[in-house]
């Protein structure tokens, strides 16, 4: 459902946007809103395939446990070292 919303803009910018959606044939509403949803998007915090893996282990090692011994632990088991 669309509501309305108004905007107060200097004549110069309302002039500008006009014309730029005639170019675009697209109205300034859905310009505004497109722009809108734009920011709204680039805001909101994507989780990076890293952290989402972390988030995998969180709780299955012990906080004072050393990585690179782990590490190092499976690379020897793994290798019959």
């Amino acid at each position: 459902m669309t509501k309305k919303l108004t905007l107060s803009m200097d004549e110069k910018t309302i002039l500008t946007a006009k014309r730029y959606s005639r170019k675009r044939g697209k109205s300034i509403s859905s310009l505004v809103a497109s722009y809108l949803n734009t920011l709204a998007d680039s805001e909101s915090p994507k989780e990076s395939s890293v952290e989402s893996m972390v988030g995998l282990l969180k709780g299955k090692m012990p906080p004072n446990a050393n990585w690179k011994t782990i590490r190092d632990e499976q690379i020897a088991k793994k290798h019959g070292l």
